[in-house]
């Protein structure tokens, strides 16, 4: 790659609504790193500067290659392409472990993500960049909705159970597994403590609206969709 180092990139709702007709989505598979050359000497720094290039151009298979679980659906819960304004703004080590952090110049907001300093690493290198904070990204709550939406969509039980609540998540998979890919927002308000997102499903009359607690943000992003409200 050859950009610079210095710019890198439920209280469950309303009764179900039935007969729509939602298009079934391909099933996500895992990308496959075997293509790639190994990582597992590579300097950490430059192992978490390539995780946010990757992610800032799009590039799923090296995004999901560089990152564990959490960390790349906590990225792609934000937007499937980072952008090109994320900017290295401190890296420091700790316990074997170095941790980098990222600031949106565009938008505002940071990013720290850590990889293992103790090489090599296992498994060809891959896999290793983990989520450690989030702060001030734009459009935050909305944005924890999305990832909630997005993995119901594909069909993804655990991926969505992270996001959301149980109650949550079994409402959603009661309605509809997989959720389908056509999903998208069309208004989003705050009330009661909380902040509303409602979708709806391409062009037909299907609309489910997902809240998130103000106060419940937790750093990892684990279960703050509380709230499901389907067909309206």
């Amino acid at each position: 790659m050859s950009r610079a180092v210095t710019t890198v990139v439920a209280a469950a709702g309303a009764a179900l609504i039935g007969g729509v007709g939602l298009a079934q989505p391909a099933q996500a598979s895992e990308p496959s790193c075997a293509g790639l050359s190994p990582v597992s000497t590579l300097s950490s720094v430059t192992y978490l500067d390539r995780l946010i290039r990757a992610w800032g151009a799009g590039n799923t298979q090296q995004t999901a290659c560089y990152a564990d679980t959490t960390l790349r659906n906590a990225l792609w819960s934000l937007s499937d392409t980072g952008g090109s304004h994320w900017v290295r703004t401190k890296d420091e080590g700790a316990a074997g472990t170095v941790y980098a952090t990222y600031h949106d110049a565009a938008r505002g907001g940071t990013i720290t993500v850590s990889v293992t300093n103790v090489l090599p690493r296992s498994g060809g290198g891959w896999h290793a960049a983990r989520y450690y904070s989030m702060s001030n990204t734009a459009n935050e709550h909305a944005s924890r909705a999305d990832a909630a939406i997005r993995s119901w969509g594909r069909g993804d039980r655990v991926a969505t159970g992270y996001f959301a609540t149980a109650t949550v998540t079994n409402t959603l998979f009661a309605y509809r597994n997989p959720g389908g890919s056509y999903w998208h927002a069309i208004s989003g308000e705050g009330a009661a403590g909380h902040s509303y997102t409602t979708y709806r499903y391409g062009t037909t009359s299907a609309k489910l609206t997902l809240g998130v607690a103000n106060p419940g943000i937790t750093g990892t992003w684990a279960h703050d969709v509380d709230q499901v409200y389907i067909g309206r």
